[in-house]
């Protein structure tokens, strides 16, 4: 992969990092600030994963740090020195959970909890709140699967012309060998 890439990964983090840093100088702790009619930016303690899932576990922090840790590793290793043999789709995947994953991971090490501000509502129906780096590894995640998908439809349709090559190969080798006969038989009749 190419290394500058890495740096669409860099500016995802300080991004995460530079609006948490807003929301926590200027948005009281559970207050709403209305941006469009369903969208409210607030500043909500999160203990869980992504979305306040599992937010309840006593030792979350504890729980999600280290598979942060170890995710962000990976995916980084994994994407200098093997994600060049990945189609572009999945590299940048890869390059959101990532940056995602750090994020949040600085967060837990900061504070001990991550920071959500993003509140989308409509009516009485209202999502988790969110993060810049819940969203990189949402969208990252959806193209990952989107990837794979396009990957596995072009191996299928690569493995039926590479059937249909094979099967025209072994029917002209069939006819070489049928005329190669015919004339064989063709020599020992005259004879």
């Amino acid at each position: 992969m190419n290394p500058r890439l890495f740096l669409v990964a860099v500016v995802l983090v300080i991004a995460d990092q530079a609006t948490k840093f807003l929301v926590q100088s200027f948005i009281a702790e559970n207050s709403l600030i209305e941006i469009l009619p369903v969208v409210n930016f607030t500043y909500v303690i999160n203990r869980g994963a992504a979305f306040s899932m599992l937010a309840h576990l006593p030792y979350a922090n504890y729980i999600f740090m280290p598979i942060a840790f170890v995710a962000t590793i990976a995916i980084g290793y994994w994407l200098y020195f093997h994600g060049h043999k990945e189609p572009r789709i999945n590299q940048y995947a890869m390059l959101l959970i990532m940056a995602g994953a750090c994020g949040n991971l600085i967060d837990r090490v900061r504070f001990g909890y991550v920071i959500d501000f993003i509140a989308v509502h409509y009516n009485d129906w209202h999502y988790p709140s969110f993060n810049i780096a819940d969203s990189s590894i949402t969208v990252g995640a959806l193209l990952l699967f989107i990837g794979i998908f396009q990957v596995s439809r072009y191996a299928k349709e690569s493995a039926k012309e590479n059937a249909k090559e094979s099967a025209k190969e072994i029917s002209k080798e069939n006819a070489q060998a049928s005329s190669e006969d015919a004339k064989g038989k063709n020599t020992r009749t005259k004879k």
